[in-house]
């Protein structure tokens, strides 16, 4: 049985154009004919970046005022980063509708792109995927997408991130490692747990008694000591069990913290774990 190796694609090879992968000499290079040139402050800045990458100093945060061109400055380094790697590199953005927005930005400018967003639907879908996992083009995603134990993006080799808009991510963060339950079955049945305990009897009174004003934090020692019992309860509960949240602090429950008031319970990290997070 014969096999057409002419199908097989090719490892490939940088250019041996010294500018490939410089994002201020191949800026000139796209097809852009709406914009001529970069703004000074951002040509200085890729010029600083690409200089630094060089020497494998690659985590760098850009701060410049609103519509100071951002986000041609995060595109462009990303587009440099897949050509010097030749690898896959992730645009990551807040939201589903700013993510179509840096598509067009990106059309625009001339580089290409693929995508995995939200935009009908109830999950994300790719669009041009085989060019992202061929390493042609930049994948323009969220922070929902990504940041989580279920992305796509997980098994995937990626050389790497531009996070836009990155202090947006830090409710998302916390989101994915907090538990915030309202159930009020839930709430009494881990409540009565602890209404013996000397230190939080009052108030865990009150709790039972429907106070909207009674808050506890359970103390550490004592939430050390009953963690297990909580976890038990919790992961008998499906629509918990098969969280996001609690894949994320289920290894780690009995480091967590605990806030109880009669209509809320939240359990979480008092600084995430996000060290372990995939990425």
């Amino acid at each position: 049985m014969g096999f057409d190796f002419k199908n097989v694609s090719k490892p490939k090879q940088k250019s041996i154009d010294p500018d490939w992968s410089n994002p201020v000499s191949f800026f000139y290079k796209l097809q852009h004919p709406e914009i001529k040139d970069l703004f000074p402050i951002q040509r200085d800045i890729l010029k600083s970046w690409f200089t630094e990458y060089k020497n494998r100093l690659n985590n760098k945060l850009v701060s410049l005022n609103t519509g100071g061109g951002k986000t041609l400055i995060g595109l462009m380094i990303a587009e440099s980063i897949k050509r010097d790697s030749l690898g896959k590199v992730i645009y990551v953005c807040p939201n589903n509708f700013l993510g179509k927005q840096i598509i067009d930005e990106a059309n625009k400018y001339g580089i290409p792109t693929s995508s995995y967003l939200r935009l009908s639907g109830d999950r994300p879908t790719w669009d041009n995927e085989s060019s992202f996992l061929e390493n042609n083009s930049v994948c323009i995603t969220t922070y929902h997408a990504l940041l989580n134990p279920r992305s796509v993006f997980k098994n995937m080799e990626i050389k790497g991130v531009i996070f836009d808009d990155a202090h947006l991510s830090l409710d998302l963060l916390d989101e994915q490692f907090s538990l915030k339950i309202i159930d009020p079955l839930i709430i009494k049945d881990i409540v009565n747990i602890f209404k013996s305990s000397p230190s939080v009897k009052e108030r865990i009174k009150s709790i039972n008694e429907g106070d909207p004003l009674a808050l506890v934090m359970i103390p550490p020692i004592e939430w050390h000591i009953y963690s297990d019992a909580v976890k038990e309860i919790l992961s008998a509960e499906p629509k918990i069990s098969e969280s996001l949240s609690w894949i994320n602090l289920k290894e780690k429950f009995n480091r967590t913290f605990c806030f109880i008031s009669a209509t809320k319970l939240e359990i979480g990290f008092l600084y995430p774990d996000i060290k372990n997070h995939f990425i």
